[in-house]
């Protein structure tokens, strides 16, 4: 099993509250279907590109990664 987190930016926020509007799902129902997709495929994707790293959550600094 990979290790892994995901830190949403401003950006995909504002993407899923988009997202909301179009479809009238909750962002929560549509992170669960995302996720659901990605485990469903995620062997198809690993073979075509490859392992996803993992990425820590703060950088050198001891800031969080942006």
């Amino acid at each position: 099993m990979i290790k892994t987190t995901y830190m949403m930016t401003k950006d995909v926020l504002l993407l899923l509250k988009d997202a909301e509007k179009q479809t009238g799902w909750t962002m929560i129902d549509l992170i669960i279907a995302v996720m659901r997709y990605a485990m469903r495929f995620h062997s198809k994707y690993e073979r075509e590109h490859g392992r996803i790293e993992y990425q820590k959550r703060l950088d050198a600094d001891g800031m969080p990664r942006v």
